[in-house]
């Protein structure tokens, strides 16, 4: 994909594409999080204390980890090229030639979101000030995100 094609989504509307997926995602690993409590520590919702044995907080971490792969992983590496937080602003992720990515690739991306966020955020924070608006995970993973060039939301 030639260099004046690209429009390259900016800091804010990926913020807010953040904003979407979050909020799609809580009920989801709510459900999951209750689940597992349950089970491992038989306690119910009103009882829940934060501390957990750290068996339970390891099946709680996989549990978070499996469902970002399969939401980050499968909606990204499909026909929609995102997820639905970056498709309600109709941003794509792309690859460096400017198509699809597969779903390792797409995992890997989601996994770079832990040293993004380690880094005190400044993996995130790179969006607003790379010539590319790539963060550190679009770096790992060599992609990038468009947005329709029409779009005035972007700029």
């Amino acid at each position: 994909m030639r260099e004046y094609q690209r429009k390259y989504a900016g800091f804010w509307i990926r913020f807010c594409a953040t904003l979407i997926d979050s909020l799609v995602l809580a009920i989801p690993l709510g459900a999951i999080q209750g689940f597992i409590i349950y089970r491992r520590e038989g306690l119910s919702f009103d009882e829940l204390t934060g501390f957990y044995s750290p068996e339970t907080e390891l099946y709680l971490l996989l549990g978070n980890l499996a469902v970002g792969i399969l939401y980050f992983g499968l909606m990204t590496a499909s026909k929609l090229q995102g997820t639905l937080g970056k498709l309600a602003f109709g941003l794509k992720v792309v690859g460096e030639d400017g198509g699809r990515i597969g779903f390792f690739r797409s995992v890997w991306r989601y996994l770079g979101y832990t040293p993004s966020t380690l880094l005190l955020f400044f993996g995130f924070l790179m969006v607003g000030i790379d010539d590319h608006k790539q963060g550190l995970h679009d770096k790992m993973a060599k992609t990038y995100v468009l947005g329709n060039p029409y779009n005035e939301r972007l700029r």
